[in-house]
This record gives C-alpha cells, sequence and structure tokens, in this order.
C-alpha cells in the first residue's frame, strides 16, 4: 500500500487539494480530513519522509515472515532468523559494539537507550528518505528523526518480548540445518534434542550416529 501511494504521490497530493477548493462539496468525513491534513502544504515534507521510512525498513519484516509462509520445514532455521532480523533492526539504529558478538538470549539485555544510538546523519532510513527529511526545516527534521528512532526502540523491544529466545530446545533443532552439519558445538544440539524427544535412547550412541 505505501509502495503504491508513493508510486502515485502527486497524483493524489493534486486530487485531495482539488477535492478541497470548494468547501461547500468538499468531503466531510473524518478519513478526508486527516489526510487532507497529511497533505497539506505544511506537512506533506514530512508525510512523504514517513512513507520513505516505512518503504525502506519493512522488507526487514517481509523477508522474515515470507520465509516462513512456505510449506518447506524452516524450524532447523527459525531461531537463528529470529536472531537475524533483530540484529538487522539493531544495526540500523544503534552504535556497532552495542550488539556486536551478541547472539541469541543475550540480545535481549542490550541496552537501546539514546546513548548507544547513532547519531541522525548515521541512522539507516534509506537514501529517498534522507533525500526528503533533508527538505524539511531543522525542528521538524529532528522531530521526525525522534520518531524513526521510537519507531526501531519499539520494534526491538517488542521482537525482544514476544520471540522465544530462551528457548534452548528451539535453539538446539539449529544442529538440523544442513549448513551446520559439521560444526563442533552442534554434537551437543542432538545430544539434548535426543534427551527431549526420546529420553530413553543412549546418547553416546546418537554422538557416534552424528559425528560419522
Amino acid at each position: 500500500a505505501v509502495r503504491r501511494i508513493l508510486e502515485q504521490w502527486d497524483c493524489i497530493c493534486q486530487f485531495i487539494k482539488d477535492l478541497g477548493k470548494d468547501g461547500k462539496s468538499a468531503p466531510k468525513s473524518i478519513a478526508y480530513k486527516r489526510v487532507a491534513e497529511m497533505l497539506s502544504d505544511e506537512k506533506k515534507i514530512k508525510t512523504r519522509a514517513q512513507l520513505e521510512f516505512i518503504n525502506n525498513v519493512s522488507p526487514v519484516f517481509e523477508d522474515f515472515l515470507e520465509l516462513f509462509q512456505r510449506s518447506a520445514p524452516q524450524i532447523h532455521i527459525l531461531y537463528d532468523r529470529m536472531c537475524e532480523i533483530l540484529r538487522k533492526l539493531m544495526a540500523r539504529f544503534l552504535k556497532r559494539e552495542s550488539y556486536e558478538n551478541k547472539f541469541g538470549y543475550d540480545l535481549v539485555s542490550i541496552d537501546c537507550s539514546a546513548k548507544s544510538q547513532l547519531s541522525d546523519s548515521d541512522i539507516v532510513v534509506g537514501e529517498a528518505t534522507k533525500t526528503t527529511i533533508a527538505k524539511l526545516k531543522p525542528d521538524k527534521r529532528r522531530a521526525v528523526f525522534l520518531s524513526i528512532r521510537s519507531f526501531f526502540a519499539t520494534s526491538v523491544s517488542y521482537l525482544r518480548g514476544h520471540l522465544p529466545l530462551q528457548n534452548a530446545l528451539l535453539k538446539a533443532l539449529g544442529c538440523l540445518n544442513p549448513l551446520k552439519r559439521t560444526k563442533t558445538a552442534r554434537g551437543k544440539s542432538i545430544t539434548r534434542l535426543a534427551k527431549k524427544l526420546q529420553p530413553g535412547l543412549d546418547t553416546s550412541l546418537i554422538q557416534d550416529e552424528w559425528r560419522v
């Protein structure tokens, strides 16, 4: 929807403007008034900047959602991808030392306060967003960046509170990923899986088969 709005931006702005030329015939609905205010000469650039930002950041979420809409088994990559989406969002607005070398449940304790955040010029929002923001007056420019920071911080907080990063079994299932089959640490993971799924199995035999 946002991409379509941006494609038709000039036409939409002109259409809304033409609708409001005659106060008597202009729509009286709350929705129209809200849109008309957002596309007024005073707020139009800010609205465009916000839409450009949404358009830029949405693929981070889309990639994650589309991956798990497939019919093939994805359980072996779920834990890594949960960590990946968190790290992608963090990398857009946090200083590298805040999240570097952090993985799994360690991502939950990362400080996202202002002191750990990048400067306005370094926050990743996309070139189209930056170009549009640059057209704003300094005070309005600052307000847009504050809303962007709030978006990132709120998104990270929500994901950290809802993604099961503390789930040891889910993390252990990552050993079934063919790309990680040769990693030594995955031997412990297959043992953990065996104890959870088939408690009566001899884990030493499981380890033997896994090594082979």
